[in-house]
């Protein structure tokens, strides 16, 4: 650890609010202490609790080896496996936890934990983000059916072996559905219609999971 310097997180900000003027000062000098000595000192922070628990957090941030907080990985690499994860994150809250929405809730997920550098409430870098977004808190979120999604998995999986990229489309393309009288109807943006379009021939029978029918009645949501 460089005993001169330190870099500050934004996202120390969260932290910081929940103190004092008094407290945040003092924490800060702790922390140019524990910079300054290389930890080497212990720091008295028994008086106050807030201050110590704070202290222990931030710490730990500081310690960290560059390298264990940012392995170098391939960019290829980081990239698809970023794509992976996002769309894992989606069937989550899509399937899962049945959210019409998924992807304004993912980014409300994704902030607020970018927010905190990854970090539980410990201190500790977050490994499974899948496990914490199952645990995630949903608020004031339209949810699907069951029965609907049942159905609508089957077409998902299809338009996977058709392309991988289908994936995340399928779900953030998606806007609802319209379902009276028995004619389906069933919302999307344009380029999840096209996508469909362009397939139909190949989802045909998992479209019948859904309608009934291998013919689909689209109502296209323009943004």
């Amino acid at each position: 650890m460089d005993n001169r310097t330190f870099l500050f997180h934004t996202s120390w900000a969260e932290v910081f609010d929940d103190l004092t003027d008094a407290q945040t000062g003092a924490l800060i000098k702790a922390l140019c202490r524990h910079v300054a000595t290389g930890g080497a000192e212990a720091t008295d922070l028994s008086g106050d609790c807030l201050v110590r628990v704070a202290f222990k957090f931030i710490s730990k941030n500081i310690d960290m080896p560059a390298s264990a907080a940012s392995p170098t990985i391939p960019a290829n690499d980081k990239k698809s496996d970023a794509t992976a994860e996002r769309a894992r994150l989606l069937e989550i809250l899509f399937f899962d936890k049945r959210i019409k929405n998924a992807a304004t809730e993912l980014e409300r997920f994704l902030n607020h934990y970018e927010a905190r550098g990854w970090r539980d409430n410990s201190g500790a870098p977050i490994r499974n983000r899948a496990a914490l977004l199952r645990a995630w808190t949903v608020k004031d979120a339209r949810m699907l059916t069951d029965r609907f999604l049942r159905g609508y998995r089957t077409v998902y999986e299809k338009a996977k072996e058709i392309t991988g990229d289908a994936a995340p489309l399928m779900i953030t393309g998606f806007r609802g559905y319209e379902d009276t009288g028995g004619d389906f109807v069933m919302c999307v943006s344009k380029p999840l219609h096209d996508f469909m379009e362009n397939n139909i021939t190949a989802l045909q029978n998992s479209i019948k999971t859904i309608t009934g029918k291998s013919k689909l009645t689209y109502k296209i949501i323009r943004e």
